[in-house]
């Protein structure tokens, strides 16, 4: 058989050169007497490779998988965490500790464990390979836990560097009830359950125009007034925020105090409030879309003050039609009827914030943004279940939350923003992106092959495959300069 010239320079003493289909294949041989031939015989002792232009390609050596790690949604996590600035504000308020904070709030994402149960899921991760030496243990989560409630100033300014670039920042409150004794924030209060048990009230900041929930606090449970809004505000460093109530909040006493401490506000009137008036002209002042509904509205002044009244044509008919139905069956009557129809598919909304309508419908109604975070917050991450038995472990266990629950919302962001949250859930998407995982081959990293809707997915989110694995290499080099920096 005659080789090309750039196959035969390979043949020196003790190599072969076999052709197998179109390609060339180097062995190394030697010959050894064969006495019952009686003549010399070739011994094939080694496969050397792949002949190519190059030289000769070696193989690769068989070997085991040694383990495999979670990776696409660590992966989606961290990138979206860079982009938002959360990242990089954590490695510069906590140098030291933000590497098992992420981790935590990414794994409580992932899977809402107790803190028992977060080591195994860590190491099921490629957290557990992206930081070799870090303990999520039960003990290790408990100091930091203690750490950050004992340092609260450290994590206020982190919520106030998310919180700054909002323009319109919303404000509510929601009990965490529990059990334990040991923490001096339970007491009883009012709730929207009307339970009766210990609680702790949590206030929440909701960055409208970011869509993000960006500040928490605790307060004592029977803690419901204007002075906690007020002191919120200030230790923020806030201007532009805006105390969107239900309709229970409403006095004239509460009124008063928010306009004395200068705080904006959104006030949803009871249909029965002497405030509404009793007639509306003819005609509406403007008309708007919400949701691709007409709103129309009118806008009232009463002193410093500001009466604003939406009417939603499709809700006045679905209200008036359950109002008839009920006159129907004898529950109400004609005369209450005729007192209530000028209310049929109204918002009435008292304020001190003097805007265009549009601007202050669309306020109040992302109140049901944060009324979602709420539930997320209990319902989704479960972190509203605990068995903490101190009060600073509770504080800094809830910041901790609050960075999960932010995470959740950079998610659903992104999915709206690439109109996939009609085919997708933040679960959905977390479960998905667990099936790209990274092999550990023989010392080597191997991605494993992307299913076609995880494929299309990670396509659709900008999530580039290999971004851990180079950021990996980035972050080798932060944590050396870290421990030699004097």
């Amino acid at each position: 058989m005659k080789l090309p010239d750039w196959v035969s320079k390979y043949k020196t003493k003790g190599i072969e050169i076999r052709k197998r289909g179109n390609t060339y294949h180097a062995y190394r041989v030697t010959s050894r007497w064969n006495p019952q031939k009686k003549r010399p015989q070739k011994i094939t002792e080694e496969y050397l490779g792949v002949v190519t232009p190059s030289g000769i390609t070696k193989p690769r050596k068989r070997g085991m998988i040694r383990g495999d790690y979670e990776y696409g949604h660590i992966a989606l996590l961290w990138k979206l965490a860079e982009e938002s600035g959360l990242l990089p504000s954590l490695k510069e308020c906590y140098p030291f500790h933000w590497r098992e904070m992420l981790s935590f709030a990414f794994l409580r994402l992932i899977q809402p464990l107790p803190l028992k149960s977060i080591q195994h899921l860590h190491e099921k991760t490629y957290l557990s390979k992206l930081f070799r030496d870090l303990s999520m243990s039960p003990k290790s989560l408990s100091r930091l836990l203690l750490y950050l409630g004992e340092n609260s100033q450290l994590h206020e300014e982190l919520m106030r560097r998310l919180t700054r670039d909002g323009k319109y920042i919303i404000i509510d409150l929601t009990a965490l009830f529990s059990y334990s004794q040991n923490i001096i924030l339970l007491e009883n209060g009012y709730n929207k359950e009307h339970l009766n048990m210990p609680q702790i009230n949590m206030l929440l900041l909701f960055a409208s125009d970011l869509k993000l929930p960006t500040y928490v606090r605790l307060l004592p449970g029977s803690v419901r007034d204007v002075s906690t809004i007020k002191n919120t505000i200030k230790m923020a460093d806030l201007e532009n925020v805006f105390f969107v109530s239900d309709r229970g909040f409403y006095s004239a006493d509460n009124v008063k105090e928010l306009q004395k401490a200068g705080i904006s506000y959104l006030i949803p009137l009871k249909r029965n409030s002497t405030l509404i008036p009793k007639r509306l002209p003819a005609k509406f002042e403007g008309v708007f879309s919400f949701n691709e509904r007409p709103i129309i509205f009118w806008k009232k002044r009463k002193r410093s003050m500001f009466l604003y009244i939406f009417e939603d044509k499709a809700l006045k008919k679905d209200e008036e039609t359950s109002f008839l139905k009920a006159v129907e069956e004898n529950r109400k009557t004609a005369e209450m009827y005729y007192e209530e129809q000028h209310k049929f598919g109204k918002l009435f909304l008292l304020s001190n914030f003097d805007d265009e309508p549009e601007t202050v419908y669309k306020l109040y109604k992302d109140r049901e943004r944060i009324e979602y975070a709420f539930n997320v917050f209990k319902n989704l991450l479960e972190a509203d279940k605990s068995y903490l038995r101190s009060t600073e472990k509770f504080e800094g266990y809830a910041f901790l939350n609050l960075l999960c629950l932010y995470l959740y919302y950079l998610i659903l962001n992104k999915l709206k923003e690439k109109d996939l949250n009609g085919k997708y859930s933040v679960k959905d998407v977390i479960l998905l992106l667990s099936k790209l995982k990274i092999y550990d081959f023989e010392g080597e990293e191997l991605m494993s092959e992307l299913p076609k809707q995880v494929k299309v997915l990670a396509e659709k989110l900008e999530l580039n495959p290999d971004l851990l694995r180079i950021d990996r290499r980035s972050l080798g080099l932060y944590m050396f300069l870290l421990r030699t920096c004097p």
